[in-house]
């Protein structure tokens, strides 16, 4: 009998391995292809009462937000970041702590969240569990315990996430209050698995815990739960990358799952949350995790912290991604500007009659009204001497097959970007004029030289030398502008980016805020959406305002 036993032991151990091998290597053939389906998108949620309760539309808020944020439609965004969210840690303790009627509603609430695909761990956690508040932590566990065991499977949490944090307190580094927070791990674990409960154990930790403890005593965590989630706070893309490697690769090697937390909170150091940068460079980043630890097998996704502040996040940090609306003007008559344009384009002309550009901008603006208006200029830059120079050089059976009335169009000191590399004394005097007068930016028109790119045969350097002037422009408007974005918006035609080289086209995507493209010119769109580039469609604009 004996015998038998151990060679049933055997032949499932045996097994076990196999399907363990299996996954493994399943997992590799689809991270090659990019296409795994295990790993999550996850989101901390620590104010869950209005949504647990469902008071007003809390609940189906949250629930709409898993399925459509806000870079779930946008072309511009990672194709793995459009993803829904599909796990959740949520803070619950009151209702673990309540009656039948808080254990109802939390069931309701993971009965549905489980309904639309939503796993959810229970999540808490206080640096006072490992010392003074330690009959606390034993009570969240034995509740959570109670509430799952009395209620069916759809109605329990799926895992439990430790937020403990030891190296807040004043003994870290210490010998001591290490082996503390080792034997709590040790602890739930092995209540939870007393309790013959389905949850997954998890806890977090800092992107810097391998740098600073090491390895060895990572391990005695890794060994107490079955997923870490990282930490990793900081919003520059290669740090975001670099920084949780050496976690990554010992958990593959223990086979652990991990997820790499990124934030998005405000009162923290402007490095640390996109915050300040907005949820396009968000969900890029999410992208770019995603990519470059696909193939690790202990790789479980991306987690957001958290609902409410990523909720609250902007496209991005620049004012063009409120414009709804835009105006090009001739006048400074503001009852002649529809109400819904927060963007005004001041034309060149309207600039030659107003003198005083400063009392131009805050007539605009609607400074002293309920109104309140982006105000960009005009900014025509010029090089006539070695325009013409150029064009008198052509070939000129190639110049006479130039449209007539297209031969000189735009050559004037006010309407046209000439192709040297630097800004002409007078374009640099006008732009500082316009800087400290106050407006919010300035506006480009490249369309004005759809004729003389005709003229140059689609010359590359004729665009890399526009770029180059466009960035002079920006970085003068910059230096003497007490406006702290300056922007800049370029009207552009399709074809514009394809006359670019690399460094050029990359020097483009960075200089420029905003572009108004026709509505019939769409094919750069995605191109613009993906660099992060506030497209306006040119039918925004209004007829008889800008005759």
């Amino acid at each position: 009998m004996r015998l038998c036993l151990l060679i049933v032991v055997a032949i499932l151990l045996f097994n076990s391995t196999l399907k363990s091998q299996t996954i493994g290597n399943c997992v590799d053939m689809q991270a090659q292809l990019n296409v795994r389906s295990d790993d999550e998108q996850a989101m901390w949620v620590w104010h869950s009462i209005n949504i647990v309760y469902n008071v007003g539309n809390a609940r189906e808020d949250l629930f709409q937000f898993c399925a459509n944020h806000p870079g779930s439609n946008d072309d511009g965004v990672d194709e793995y970041a459009q993803r829904p969210i599909n796990h959740l840690f949520l803070y619950a303790q009151g209702f673990i702590f309540g009656g039948e009627e808080e254990w109802g509603a939390l069931r309701v609430f993971l009965r549905e969240s489980h309904a639309r695909g939503i796993k959810v761990d229970y999540l808490d956690g206080d640096p006072a569990w490992l010392g003074k508040d330690s009959a606390e932590a034993k009570h969240v566990l034995s509740s959570l315990l109670a509430f799952n065991a009395s209620g069916d499977t759809y109605e329990q949490f799926d895992g439990v996430q430790l937020d403990v944090e030891p190296y807040v307190l004043p003994s870290w580094g210490s010998e001591a209050l290490w082996n503390t927070y080792v034997s709590f791990l040790k602890s739930v674990n092995e209540t939870m698995d007393a309790s013959c409960s389905h949850l997954t154990l998890g806890c977090t930790i800092p992107r810097w815990y391998a740098q600073t403890i090491g390895t060895g005593k990572l391990a005695q965590v890794y060994h107490q739960v079955d997923y870490v989630a990282i930490l990793d706070y900081v919003n520059d893309i290669p740090r975001l990358l670099r920084d949780p490697s050496e976690e990554i690769a010992l958990a593959d090697s223990m086979n652990i799952r991990v997820y790499v937390g990124v934030e998005t909170g405000s009162n923290l150091l402007p490095t640390l949350s996109f915050c300040n940068k907005g949820w396009f460079e968000l969900e890029n980043a999410v992208g770019a995790i995603n990519s470059n630890y696909i193939s690790h097998r202990s790789y479980a996704g991306v987690s957001i912290h958290n609902y409410n502040a990523y909720a609250k996040l902007p496209r991005s940090n620049q004012p063009l991604e409120d414009v709804e609306q835009w105006a090009e003007t001739n006048t400074i008559d503001t009852k002649l500007l529809p109400p819904s344009a927060n963007l005004v384009i001041v034309r060149n002309d309207l600039l030659k009659k107003t003198p005083n550009a400063d009392i131009l901008r805050h007539s605009l603006a609607g400074e002293q009204t309920a109104t309140k208006r982006l105000v960009l200029t005009n900014v025509s830059l010029s090089n006539n001497y070695f325009v013409y120079n150029l064009i008198s050089s052509l070939d000129s059976a190639h110049y006479r097959n130039v449209r007539s009335n297209d031969r000189f169009y735009g050559l004037s000191t006010i309407s046209t970007i000439g192709f040297q590399s630097n800004l002409t004394d007078i374009d640099q005097s006008y732009i500082i004029s316009l800087a400290q007068a106050g407006y919010d930016g300035f506006a480009i028109d490249l369309n004005e030289m759809e004729p003389h790119g005709q003229l140059l045969g689609g010359n590359m350097n004729a665009g890399n030398r526009i770029v180059e002037q466009m960035e002079q422009a920006k970085e003068l408007f910059a230096q003497n502008s007490t406006v702290k974005n300056s922007m800049l918006v370029v009207k552009v035609s399709d074809g514009f980016l394809h006359g670019l080289d690399n460094s050029h086209y990359n020097k483009f995507m960075s200089l420029v805020n905003g572009v108004i493209i026709h509505s019939n010119d769409q094919k750069d769109s995605v191109q613009f959406s993906h660099s992060g580039v506030k497209v306006l469609n040119e039918n925004n604009t209004y007829a008889g305002l800008a005759s």
